[in-house]
């Protein structure tokens, strides 16, 4: 960021990424604990944006936020700090969306998810697990599998904070 022409590149790479339109919406099912992006060329580009982490973070009345970016073209964003059925019920959806199981897309970005804090970008993670369905007795059952162990119960908090990498946001910095 000390050599002018690359600073004045990033300046003109912000304004661009700010200038993308963007609707956050939640569909009736999530209770507006799921919020996802208007699919469009750069939606997901949007998470560079201030703003739109701040629009989130209020409409998710939080100050921290897991992002999935699955596929190309879909996001989706909850509180990090949601309760425990909540948070499995968004990684079940992140991981039928990055398998390809919601015929959304084809082109898969990352099992990862991201985090974000007030206005920006803070970790990357990744997941270090799995889950998988199956009905038993009519009833939707979970597993996971993890090379950690965590022992009865998963966390996902744990689970990130144990996994998360640290982003380098000083071109984020005004």
């Amino acid at each position: 960021m000390q050599n002018e022409e690359v600073k004045t590149q990033v300046n003109q790479w912000k304004n661009n990424i700010a200038a993308v339109d963007f609707e956050l919406f939640s569909p009736e099912s999530w209770h507006d604990r799921v919020y996802f992006n208007q699919p469009a060329d750069f939606s997901n580009e949007k998470i560079f944006d201030p703003a739109f982490i701040a629009k989130a973070c209020e409409l998710l009345k939080t100050d921290k936020l897991i992002i999935s970016i699955a596929r190309r073209h879909r996001m989706q964003i909850t509180n990090y700090y949601d309760d425990f059925q909540h948070l499995e019920d968004f990684f079940w959806s992140h991981f039928c969306i990055w398998r390809g199981e919601n015929d959304l897309d084809d082109e898969v970005i990352s099992e990862m998810v991201i985090v974000a804090e007030k206005n920006q970008i803070t970790h990357i993670v990744p997941l270090g697990f799995r889950m998988n369905m199956y009905e038993k007795d009519g009833q939707r059952l979970l597993n996971y599998s993890t090379m950690d162990d965590f022992g009865d119960e998963i966390d996902f908090q744990q689970i990130i904070e144990k996994n998360k990498i640290a982003v380098n946001s000083e071109i984020f910095k005004d």
